[in-house]
């Protein structure tokens, strides 16, 4: 190595530091609540083999699997044909992508005439096209139904827009002024990262800075497998269950197998569920992000995250699986909800071998819900995407944290007050959903209530959900949480203007209440939109009297509950 380490260690955060930035450019550029308030994205900077070097604290399931679409759209175009301004687009779940949604932008950076580095950010457009405004068709049988595919193409190509691929993108979703505006901002971002690897380069020389690259992903290389290390030596195998794909109600099993060997470490999904009907496929390129992210949560948390903390990991997932389907599967549920099961599936095999830096799982769920219609009072279309926070699980120590995305996810809850002036929809309530939380001498923390009354004429809704009929595991002896309201878990239920109340089951024929398409509600119609918390951790007989009266005092826990889960009587003031 010729660079010095502290030339090194400042090359490295600033990289970090950029895309920060560049993550700040789009947010505030942005036109959908899902990016500017949601943060639904996530930047990085790669190398010019498609290596990611640098990435800030954004959304683990994107940046996991951003590598394998960076990678695979430079070899598709020719990475020696690409010029200065040219930018890529791409979201196709098959070649590197995670569901149709999400976008992949890159910029490559030349300096000197060289490719330097690629600046890529993956956001989720709100509409995609497809079978239902927001592009979550909980029916979905082929990805035909889920919006329109993208291959890596170019959006501009040597600072010129091309037009024609512009129209093309606009002419398939349903609002094009947010997707216009949005994809906009995800160039706006690339445009700075650019800047500032240059600005880099200007300071430090493009040489120091070519080697740098390969010299961080080296040492995060070193870390991780020194990590891995610590790890007892053996196989480790866990089953987790999605609850159904939509069509049938069967449960599907994402099977792993996690072998450590020295410094060495391989994630088998053989035994896995052959592909599902319906829309909750995983691609590989999201299984292997669900497999790096719990491996990431187990170790020194101050690895610098990049390629080199992928290189030890070997994933193996069978084609024509729930974890790595063959085309043209749907695949739109995959990378949000079975991406929790990979995850969870991951982490109880870790448990075996590492049980005290585990927590138990959470809520599950990002209860996507996504509707549009016609705003006559704006006198435009509209389509939003609401997704859920939750409880988390137990943890050694601590009680899990209530009102949080999952553990596999870093995105925000947007606010009600945005969604509001931006939809014809009013939030009624939005609270803690008591005793939602998993038993345990560590309890899960609480899911959340979400009341939503719509007030435009028509309003067309679907819903890709799980953790509806079943429920978050509890570890070493803590309790899943109980079921709520009807027997379901998380849920979404209807109470109608005409005063009919249920699920999508009992009101409209569903085959699934957590995997439903195209609803149609009207003015004054009301959702109740609900999670659970997550998975208790430890026997709930080892938890401090003070602690439960605590969560009986402030509401968390019914008194009758701590006492029948915990047996605490005189905690809770009960004979």
């Amino acid at each position: 190595m010729t660079v010095d380490l502290i030339t090194l260690e400042i090359l490295r955060s600033g990289l970090v530091k950029l895309t920060e930035e560049m993550g700040l450019a789009m947010g505030r550029t942005s036109h959908s609540p899902i990016f500017n308030e949601g943060r639904d994205y996530s930047c990085a900077v790669f190398d010019p083999a498609g290596e990611m070097v640098a990435q800030a604290a954004f959304d683990p399931l994107h940046l996991g699997a951003m590598p394998f679409a960076v990678e695979w759209a430079l070899h598709e175009l020719d990475v020696t044909s690409l010029v200065p301004g040219d930018m890529i687009l791409t979201n196709d779940p098959y070649r590197g992508g995670s569901h149709l949604p999400d976008f992949t932008m890159m910029v490559p950076v030349f300096a000197d005439g060289e490719l330097v580095a690629v600046c890529a950010n993956r956001a989720h457009q709100v509409d995609v096209g497809g079978s239902v405004p927001g592009s979550f068709f909980g029916e979905a049988t082929e990805i035909f139904q889920e919006g329109l595919t993208v291959p890596p193409v170019f959006m501009y190509r040597g600072g010129e827009p091309v037009a024609d691929t512009w129209r093309l993108i606009l002419a398939n979703v349903r609002d094009k002024e947010s997707t216009r505006g949005d994809m906009q901002a995800m160039f706006g971002s690339l445009k700075t990262g650019e800047r500032e690897v240059l600005e880099l380069v200007r300071r430090y020389g493009r040489e120091t800075v070519v080697e740098a690259l390969e010299e961080i992903k080296d040492y995060s290389e070193r870390r991780m497998r020194q990590e891995i290390a610590a790890i007892p030596d053996g196989v480790y195998q866990f089953v987790n269950w999605l609850e159904d794909d939509g069509h049938s109600l069967e449960p599907l099993a994402v099977a792993v197998t996690v072998t450590i060997d020295g410094r060495d470490a391989i994630v088998d999904f053989t035994g896995s569920a052959k592909q599902a009907r319906g829309p909750i496929n995983a691609p590989y390129a999201v299984t292997a992000s669900n497999v790096y992210c719990p491996f990431l949560e187990v170790v020194s948390p101050d690895i610098p995250t990049n390629h080199g903390c992928y290189r030890p990991i070997t994933v193996i997932a069978p084609p024509g699986t729930v974890v790595n389907p063959d085309y043209p599967a749907p695949v739109v549920g995959g990378n949000v909800e079975t991406s929790a099961r990979i995850s969870e599936g991951v982490l109880g095999a870790l448990a075996q071998a590492v049980p005290e830096r585990v927590i138990a799982p959470s809520h599950g769920s990002f209860l996507n819900l996504t509707g549009g219609g016609h705003d006559p009072d704006a006198g435009r279309d509209f389509v939003f995407y609401l997704y859920r926070e939750g409880g988390w699980g137990g943890r050694p120590g601590a009680d899990g944290n209530s009102a949080l995305f999952g553990t596999w996810s870093n995105d925000r809850q947007s606010s009600m007050e945005a969604n509001e002036q931006a939809y014809p929809i009013r939030f009624e309530a939005h609270a803690l959903t008591l005793d939602s939380d998993g038993a345990g001498r560590d309890r899960g923390g609480l899911g959340t209530t979400m009341v939503i009354r719509v007030l435009c004429p028509s309003l067309r809704l679907s819903l890709v959900a799980e953790r509806c009929r079943s429920s978050p595991f509890g570890m070493f002896g803590g309790r899943p949480p109980e079921p709520l309201e009807g027997g379901l878990w998380n849920h979404v239920r209807f109470r109608l203007a005409d005063g009919r109340a249920g699920t999508a089951v009992e009101l409209f024929g569903r085959s699934s209440p957590s995997k439903w398409g195209d609803i149609e509600l009207h003015a004054g119609d009301v959702v109740e939109y609900v999670t659970v918390g997550g998975g208790g951790y430890g026997d709930p007989a080892g938890r401090d009297a003070a602690r439960v009266a605590a969560d009986v005092e402030q509401g968390y826990v019914d008194a009758a509950r701590a006492a029948r889960l915990y047996g605490h009587l005189e905690a809770t003031g009960r004979a």
